[in-house]
């Protein structure tokens, strides 16, 4: 199976400079580990930015501290066939997609090895990072978890609470007359047009009424189609994949009644979770997940990785209006049933 690679976003430096503080920092801490005993292992998270953007990649440095003979296993990136349906490790609330090792260090009786994550966060408001690594002595294996770090991510859209705009200065007005003047010719030639439609509505037949809309689920069936008859290069994925999330958030909005377009994905999943079953849900979520990761990360899949998440998307679509149709079957026989039994004496 190919390895699962990502596009690196951002200048080198700011990994070599975000590397160079962790290992600095193992190298000025010996005494602490020290006093912990010599065989004792310790996890350091460092985190270079404090605010980032939804869905905006940040880079994670982890440092292991530990004896010398103990081999260390930090998380890594799964391998898979379609790197875009690929799970991603998770660091806490954050996701990682790709990581960078560097050669272990050591002073005195304590070794440091330290990896660099690239990182993304699709929750609203903060993210708390965190990460467990396996420190591996013979038989022996043991987990240690490092402390959390908050990243503050900032919404792409204002929340509910956010302040409004302060009230711009007042504006002159300029002398009304030429206005007025302007505004008389306008009204006789919107009179002359609104005679000259007339005259063209009177000669005209009657049109047709417009077509009305299609109910939710046929309407997404075809915006599906469509998608599936032009499968995309990777250089014109970004906007196929923004047309697929489209088509599933008006149908949610539609016939679910969930306002999805206003949403992240993280919180639609939310509302869904007491109103259908798990499995349709996964799917409309893996599905949402791929979309996001296509705008905000810079992915660029291939036919064959999209045409999987539109396989995923249209099975989800599929299991949701079948689960819907049943409840409005049901909720149908039981008003049924109760009219009967009201109407029997």
């Amino acid at each position: 199976m190919p390895r699962l690679r990502r596009q690196r976003r951002g200048p080198v430096s700011t990994t070599a400079l975000l590397a160079g503080l962790v290992l600095a920092s193992g190298a000025m801490a010996p005494t602490a580990a020290a006093q912990s005993g010599p065989d004792a292992s310790r996890v350091r998270l460092y985190v270079l930015a404090d605010t980032v953007a939804l869905g905006e990649a940040f880079e994670v440095a982890v440092a292991a501290d530990h004896a010398p003979g103990v081999q260390v296993l930090f998380p890594a990136i799964p391998l898979e066939s379609t790197p875009e349906a690929a799970p991603l490790v998770a660091l806490g609330d954050a996701e990682a997609t790709d990581l960078r090792r560097f050669a272990p260090r050591a002073r005195g009786r304590v070794q440091t090895d330290s990896v660099v994550y690239r990182a993304l966060a699709f929750t609203a408001d903060s993210a708390m990072v965190s990460v467990s690594v396996r420190f591996a002595s013979g038989a022996d294996t043991t987990e240690v978890t490092s402390a959390s770090r908050e990243v503050r991510v900032r919404r792409l859209v204002p929340g509910p609470d956010a302040e409004p705009e302060p009230p711009a200065e007042p504006f002159a007005f300029p002398d009304p007359r030429p206005v007025w003047a302007l505004l008389s010719i306008l009204g006789l030639a919107v009179l002359t047009l609104a005679g000259w439609g007339l005259w063209r509505l009177w000669k005209k037949p009657a049109r047709q009424r417009p077509t009305p809309r299609a109910r939710p689920y046929p309407e997404a069936l075809a915006r599906l189609d469509a998608l599936a008859a032009s499968p995309p290069t990777p250089e014109a994925s970004q906007a196929w994949f923004v047309e697929l999330a489209d088509a599933l958030r008006v149908y949610l909005e539609r016939r679910v009644g969930v306002p999805a377009r206003e949403r992240t994905t993280r919180e639609i999943d939310a509302t869904l979770a007491s109103r259908l079953p798990d499995e349709p849900r996964a799917a409309f979520r893996g599905a949402l997940r791929a979309a996001d990761r296509v705008k905000f990360a810079d992915l660029r899949p291939g036919p064959e990785a999209s045409g999987d998440v539109l396989t995923r998307a249209r099975t989800g679509l599929d299991a949701v209006e079948a689960h819907l149709k049943a409840q409005e079957e049901a909720a149908r026989e039981a008003a049924e049933a109760t009219q009967k039994s009201d109407a029997t004496p």
